[in-house]
């Protein structure tokens, strides 16, 4: 017996920056997919853009992007990503003929002057309102947590440094930061920052421009000299911090999802607003709290919304 095709009534088409590898890529099209469910048939194009990362590339890519979108005659057209909308949306899509969404673009959408007649997206922020609720549910007990905060000196970084300084002011924390310059500056800082008296708890920022960084020689330096409480906030720090708060991939993708069927049926693009993301994510590292000296007492709102990140998946 053979079952009828199914024929889908709309077409959604997605235009992904990375390749479905990426764990962030992959959560975003989860996302999405359970959004839509079996209310637009969805094809996907990866730009796989972390492997092809100069312009000529991206250039040659997303004409492959646009070509694939005009075959498939879309009801709606996805993007997510900044290269994604940088290189596709921007130039081909942005325009009335297309109903177009876009998602994961870094803190604005500004720097690309887009048309909001004819698109409408999520923009990413840092989960800065996260990080300094977990301070503040940590160190209850304390009228001005102090944090000291690890980071590199670099522009992109430093543009996310100004959404720190407004949460911690906003959550009464005293916030100081310092720069590390390569791996061994780093694990100094590191050691020194978990012996000093006056940081209670320590934020893991961006090592990705520290040239000669290692994962594994930094995480076994940060669980022998771990002390007090460290927060990452980023995927790659994860092995080496006892919590990482993290933005959400799904939320991206759930939205995506949301707003192409809003579309479909039959709101203008022009009445959706550009929305900044605010779910987050709490992960625990399992090893990290075995070798933590002070045993954790943590509220029971955070104890349900905990996420285990164990050693095995390091």
């Amino acid at each position: 017996m053979f079952l009828p095709l199914k024929t889908w009534a709309n077409t959604c088409v997605y235009i992904a920056s990375y390749e479905m590898d990426y764990s962030w890529q992959a959560d975003i099209v989860t996302g999405l997919k359970s959004a839509l469910g079996d209310r637009c048939e969805l094809k996907i194009f990866f730009m796989d853009s972390k492997k092809f990362n100069q312009h000529d590339q991206l250039v040659e890519i997303a004409q492959r992007a646009k070509e694939f979108v005009e075959q498939n005659h879309p009801d709606v057209v996805l993007f997510s990503g900044d290269n994604a909308v940088k290189y596709v949306l921007k130039p081909f899509f942005n325009n009335p003929a297309w109903k177009t969404v876009f998602s994961g673009l870094n803190d604005t959408a500004k720097p690309y002057q887009l048309n909001y007649h004819y698109t409408t997206g999520m923009v990413e922020k840092m989960p800065s309102e996260g990080i300094f609720s977990l301070v503040r549910m940590l160190e209850a007990d304390k009228a001005l947590p102090r944090v000291t905060l690890i980071t590199v000196d670099e522009t992109s970084n430093n543009k996310d440094l100004s959404s720190f300084i407004l949460s911690a002011d906003n959550h009464s924390v005293e916030l100081k930061i310092r720069y590390a310059e390569d791996l061994a500056g780093w694990k100094n800082l590191y050691r020194q920052i978990q012996d000093d008296s006056n940081t209670d708890v320590i934020l893991l920022g961006n090592t990705q421009k520290l040239a000669d960084w290692r994962t594994l020689e930094a995480k076994k330096w940060a669980l022998e000299h771990l002390r007090k409480p460290t927060i990452a906030y980023l995927s790659n720090m994860k092995p080496l911090s006892l919590f990482t708060v993290e933005k959400s991939a799904k939320e991206h993708g759930r939205w995506l999802g949301d707003t192409a069927l809003q579309l479909l049926s039959g709101t203008e693009v022009s009445a959706i607003p550009v929305v900044p993301s605010h779910e987050v994510l709490y992960w625990l590292n399992e090893e990290f709290e075995l070798s933590l000296p002070k045993k954790l007492s943590l509220p029971q709102y955070l104890l349900q919304n905990l996420n285990v990140y164990r050693k095995e998946e390091l």
